[in-house]
């Protein structure tokens, strides 16, 4: 009876998720449009992002600097997210317009050339990106939607809406650790924001 929505401020691993879709799915658990969100805002994980962070922690790891990542390319998802150089789910949604494709070719060159020059590796394939952005978009089609707009409802109708992130104060991006902190904000507060309804003001934590 419970929904569970994937807000605006993410970075989201779509491989990752279908995994963890089929294994819900093996334990008899229903995954469907109906009990599963993903906003239309959520920034997507692309192919590149664990390549890039598996060769730079191997790379620091030859001296015993490596941050000790996931190797999941969490942290490039988010770099290239405020360079403005990476999808978001929405994006998936109009992939037969010119202007995603330019968008595609100025990212995977900017990539390659990153790919190539730091790490002498083959460019990736213009054509194997977009038929993986195809695929993306025939399985997660149907859950994208506008997220906030979604629990902005909810709260309005009194539904109980629990928000949850990874990790504790200590990682925020700002205020943790640093250079030791996830990639993105992790306090309480930021919660109503990251999920799209910024005015919705927490009860408790």
């Amino acid at each position: 009876d419970v929904t569970c929505v994937l807000g605006d401020g993410m970075v989201i691993d779509l491989e990752h998720l279908t995994k963890e879709i089929e294994a819900l799915r093996g334990k008899g658990i229903p995954i469907t449009p109906e009990n599963l969100k993903l906003s239309k805002r959520a920034t997507i994980s692309m192919p590149w992002h664990r390549v890039q962070d598996e060769l730079e922690e191997a790379r620091l790891e030859k001296d015993g600097s490596a941050f000790g990542s996931t190797r999941r390319g969490i942290a490039y998802a988010y770099s290239d997210k405020y360079r403005k150089k990476t999808l978001r789910l929405g994006d998936l949604l109009h992939l037969n317009e010119g202007y995603i494709h330019n968008r595609l070719h100025m990212m995977l060159d900017a990539k390659n050339m990153e790919l190539s020059g730091c790490y002498h590796q083959e460019p990736m394939s213009y054509e194997a990106l977009l038929n993986w952005c195809y695929a993306q978009a025939a399985q997660f089609g149907p859950y994208i939607c506008d997220a906030g707009a979604y629990l902005q409802a909810a709260s309005n109708a009194g539904k109980r809406i629990v928000l949850e992130a990874q990790l504790g104060a200590m990682r925020d991006i700002d205020y943790g650790i640093f250079p030791y902190t996830s990639s993105s904000n992790t306090l309480a507060a930021y919660a109503p924001l990251g999920a799209g309804i910024p005015n919705v003001r927490l009860n408790h934590v």
